[in-house]
């Protein structure tokens, strides 16, 4: 269970996957209360209450009212700052609203700008699974070791034998 909940959490936390949208804030939290869970702690005590993910347009319609609402995590940034900015170019809106909306921008520009920085921290290959030896020697341990007549488990176990087999030359 826990390396279930291990491998679903790389999965989700792919960059690839955030960054397009196909993940969004309910997956992370989803996959992190599982992750938690599955290491018998409980969520609620690490995960902060949910904030609410609104559309670029509900976003916009607030805005209209003179309530000001900042950028959340999980916001699908490049359809919201699409959207902001034609509201900006809209000769219709007013510009008290338009202050609103390019303090929401510059908000969501530096939302976007933490999230590149924490991927690129992550380092090349976060969130994918490991490549080449790395992976062979994590596949190789996590296979059932052989045991010996008298139930040890070989010190050979899992390790790559030498041609021609086991001891001897040949």
């Amino acid at each position: 269970m826990r390396q279930d909940a291990t491998v679903i959490m790389q999965a989700v936390m792919n960059p690839a996957m955030l960054q397009s949208g196909i993940i969004g804030k309910k997956g992370v939290r989803k996959a992190t209360e599982d992750l938690l869970k599955a290491y018998g702690k409980d969520p609620e005590f690490y995960l902060e209450p949910d904030s609410v993910v609104r559309g670029p347009i509900e976003e916009l319609m607030m805005f209209a009212v003179g309530q000001y609402v900042s950028p959340t995590m999980g916001e699908n940034i490049q359809m919201h700052l699409m959207a902001h900015k034609q509201a900006l170019e809209d000769p219709n809106v007013p510009i008290e609203v338009k202050k609103l909306i390019q303090r929401h921008i510059q908000e969501t520009i530096q939302l976007q700008q933490t999230q590149q920085m924490a991927t690129m921290m992550q380092g090349p290959g976060a969130g994918r699974p490991p490549v080449g030896q790395q992976a062979q020697n994590a596949m190789t341990g996590a296979q059932p070791q052989p045991m010996n007549p008298g139930g040890q488990t070989s010190p050979q176990a899992g390790m790559a034998q030498p041609m021609g087999g086991m001891g001897g030359r040949g």
